[in-house]
């Protein structure tokens, strides 16, 4: 089985480097993601994907971040899940 995926598109959230309690950096970025269809306006519709970035890669992407709207990023990694107990 092969759990990956890519994907690109806008940065919405300015990224904050932060750390785990074991002094792994890591950073939360909000990527708005087109769709490839239109939807029944003859629209494309976009998706919010939250992804997290760990390590050098957190912190380079921090560091070279320079706040313009309208930057795409590309992400390469796997997907996560996590139950919610109420």
């Amino acid at each position: 089985m092969l759990n990956q995926f890519v994907i690109v598109g806008e940065v919405k959230t300015p990224p904050v480097l932060k750390e785990t309690p074991n002094k792994i950096k890591y950073t939360d970025v909000k990527i708005d993601v087109k769709r490839n269809f239109k939807n029944s306006f003859g629209e494309y519709d976009y998706d919010i994907i939250e992804c997290k970035l760990w390590r050098g890669i957190a912190e380079h992407f921090v560091e070279t971040y320079t706040g313009e709207s309208n930057i795409l990023i590309a992400v390469k990694g796997r997907i996560e899940s996590n139950e919610v107990m109420d």
